[in-house]
């Protein structure tokens, strides 16, 4: 297939975009995150003419796996595929096995995490390996073998013992999650010989060994039009930098707020609302990148949380707070001082208009559904709250499966309690990568992280890296449960020891970065319209963080 000059609505785009055109039929491009997906679909999008763009295979390479397997699940298994349950309800059975085993069994003695983050980083840690083909029982004691820090090594015994349970009762249950269907696309139907036979064409190639081959770097220090380094004593000295050097560059040099980028270690830094009164101040405004939200925490996801905890029967979850706000959606011309005088008394209204002799017995998605639109649909609600409803009775749903299977068997059970308890404080809600774009080409200063820079702001020239030595910057190679040695090749592994550990953990970080680095160039070449000759950056940081300590950063490892 070759593209002709009337597929392209832009000249320009013809040398850019010809390397994507054999990634049609049984040849995939695959994008490590949806944010990029989405925005190279974008691209693709306003350069191509008619739906040109559909043609090509962009997607990620989990995706890919679930969607083979899936596909040909006959060649692996006998009769209907069972269910395969999302990551929200795995994160569920094991956040209730870390719980029960610490309870009963004091696991994880010393590491100072909760359960559901244990839950998230052995969860990630089974996908690895088994997108490395690694058995995943065995996964925790090759962690421990490659962790630089030599303490607590008992947590890697418990870890262990979790994801065997875990295992067990997933098997038990006949049910399935991401890491079982990775494993089984690598130990089974890559090895299909049906499957070769109608796949021998099929070609994948990820989308930053198509921008930048291995043997290709990038010297940031030599390509950048220009680097400032803007020294200031305090975190307070650094915002006030911050403010001023905006100050400068709207007023003063003229800049454009379109080509202009605030890029945050963390969002938290800086709030929404705190961006938008700089942007009052200085008489321009910042359009800040929305994050995901806790759906309970938002008002129309706390309202359908506290109506279903009625519904059931589960009142005592709730707030005082969150009984005043249901209490306002049915007593709307009532006073929030009348409402708390007299909730006990209103209350025994809203148990009986919320009971199950009212709705019925029926699935928690319907009934959340039903309320959503009997009470909360009266008065405006935008597009933002269908989608926080929508996400919920999702998740939901998802763990309705869970909870199905589970009553088929004696061995463990979930009650209602256990469920809303998880999704009250798990349960999230992320914004659509499209209003992300949208927000991003709508010519504003932009505020954001540096991995949303890399596919949304491309564009901008002068960028302004607030906190520069911040370590949340740094991509390490090993948190308190994990480490990236593990997933190494074992012809590697076999010359690493305690005597050269700490060095090759040096060496390996000092790579993860220069990487990480030279694929955001390179997405921004190829996305954007200017060369890394164009680009300004102002490098803010302090000698102190927020909170007054000194900082343990190093701005050079991702800087320079």
């Amino acid at each position: 297939m070759t593209l002709d000059k009337k597929d392209f609505k832009m000249d320009m785009s013809r040398d850019k975009f010809n390397m994507l055109e054999t990634f049609t039929g049984d040849k995939y491009l695959f994008c490590q995150s949806s944010l990029g997906q989405a925005a190279l679909i974008d691209r693709l999008r306003s350069n191509f003419c008619s739906a040109y763009h559909e043609r090509i295979n962009i997607t990620s390479l989990q995706a890919y796996i679930v969607n083979q397997v899936n596909l040909f699940w006959p060649l692996m298994g006998e009769g209907v595929k069972p269910n395969t349950l999302s990551r929200l309800a795995s994160i569920f059975l094991l956040n209730k096995i870390i719980g029960d085993r610490r309870y009963f069994d004091g696991y994880f003695q010393g590491l100072n995490s909760n359960n559901l983050n244990i839950a998230n980083q052995i969860y990630g840690a089974m996908i690895e390996a088994s997108m490395r083909s690694i058995p995943q029982e065995a996964i925790a004691h090759r962690i421990s073998r490659f962790k630089t820090s030599r303490s607590n090594r008992h947590i890697f015994d418990d870890m262990k013992n979790v994801i065997v349970e875990y295992r067990s009762v997933m098997d038990r249950l006949g049910l399935y999650d991401l890491p079982s269907i990775i494993e089984m696309y690598y130990r089974v139907l890559l090895e299909n010989e049906t499957y070769k036979a109608h796949t021998s064409d099929m070609n994948q190639v990820d989308l930053d060994d198509l921008l930048v081959p291995d043997n290709e770097h990038i010297d940031l220090v030599n390509r950048v039009g220009k680097i400032d380094n803007l020294h200031y004593d305090s975190y307070y000295d650094m915002y006030i930098g911050l403010i001023n050097t905006l100050e400068k560059l709207l007023d003063q040099d003229k800049i454009s707020p379109g080509r202009i980028g605030v890029i945050l270690p963390n969002k938290r830094l800086i709030s929404e609302a705190e961006a938008s009164k700089i942007g009052q101040d200085l008489g321009y405004r910042i359009s800040y990148l929305p994050t995901n939200e806790t759906i309970t925490r938002t008002p129309t996801g706390s309202l359908v949380f506290s109506a279903l905890a009625i519904y059931r029967d589960l009142e005592f979850i709730l707030s005082q707070e969150d009984k005043l706000e249901l209490l306002r959606v049915f007593h709307p011309d009532k006073t929030y001082i009348y409402l708390r005088r007299n909730i006990e008394n209103l209350m025994v209204e809203i148990r009986r208009d919320l009971s199950s002799d009212k709705y019925g017995q029926q699935p928690d998605q319907e009934f959340v559904k039903k309320f959503f639109k009997d009470r909360l649909m009266k008065v405006e609600v935008s597009d933002q709250d269908m989608l926080i409803v929508s996400s919920f009775c999702d998740h939901l749903k998802d763990l309705n499966i869970l909870v199905e299977a589970c009553e088929k068997v004696d061995f463990i059970s979930i009650d209602d309690e256990a469920r809303l308890g998880f999704l009250k404080e798990y349960s999230s809600v992320f914004p659509a990568n499209m209003t992300k774009l949208e927000l991003a080409n709508r010519g504003d200063i932009l505020l954001m992280t540096l991995d949303e820079y890399r596919f949304l702001a491309n564009d901008r020239d002068c960028l302004l890296v607030f906190d520069a030595d911040s370590k949340a910057y740094i991509k390490r190679v090993e948190n308190n449960l994990d480490t990236d040695l593990a997933y190494m090749e074992d012809s590697l592994l076999t010359n690493i020891d305690e005597t050269n550990l700490d060095q090759v953990y040096r060496d390996l970080e000092l790579d993860k970065n220069r990487n990480y680095m030279r694929s955001l160039w390179s997405t921004r070449e190829f996305l954007g319209d200017r060369s890394l000759e164009d680009l300004h950056i102002y490098l803010l940081y302090s000698d102190l963080t927020i909170n007054g300590y000194d900082q343990l950063g190093d701005r050079r490892l991702l800087w320079t």
